[in-house]
């Protein structure tokens, strides 16, 4: 299973490869899109559409740190960067661990995937890529999107607004984990 996401992300890196000469958000959509499509293989292989769900809260991990090594070449300002990148590291690894906690194992699929293909019965596999993991995939790029335009501007200062996300955004964390 875990073969499966690795050559996903090296998928994911060489095709965005292909795009860096053009625009850097087109890469990165390429390179999840496809890393989407291996995973979505691998999950008909397993007969399994909830191969998804721990690609679903890790993959956005690879793609803010992309971000903030590229933002780091353009205004080197660790501040700007850690301010995005604890919190998104923080969420991507407590949700896995979540799916890690309660995975039965391939036996198991989400009942929602297997409602929603029962719904199409005529098209299974055109609902299981569109609906389980093309949409959830695009979801994750569009609410990325304000972070790539964050990540590649030159700020002379971090917004405080930005700084009080990040407080914000770990106090919430800090107590739900303790309740």
């Amino acid at each position: 299973m875990i073969f499966s996401y690795v050559i996903a992300l090296v998928a994911a890196v060489i095709s965005s490869s292909f795009f860096m000469d053009g625009h850097l958000w087109k890469a990165i959509t390429i390179g999840h899109l496809v890393a989407t499509l291996i995973i979505y293989l691998a999950s008909v292989l397993a007969k399994n559409s909830s191969f998804y769900d721990p690609f679903w809260s890790i993959a956005p991990l690879p793609i803010v740190m992309y971000l903030s090594f590229i933002s780091y070449e353009i205004d080197e300002s660790l501040i700007k960067i850690l301010v995005i990148l604890i919190p998104v590291t923080y969420w991507s690894l407590r949700l896995t661990n979540n799916w890690r906690r309660s995975w039965k194992g391939l036996t198991h699929e989400d009942f929602r995937y297997i409602d929603l293909k029962s719904r199409f019965k005529k098209f299974p596999y055109l609902i299981d890529f569109f609906g389980i993991h093309l949409y959830p995939t695009l979801q994750v790029n569009f609410s990325f999107f304000p972070l790539y335009y964050y990540f590649l501007s030159n700020f002379s200062s971090t917004p405080i607004a930005l700084y009080f996300f990040f407080f914000f955004y770990n106090w919430c964390s800090i107590s739900r984990a303790l309740s």
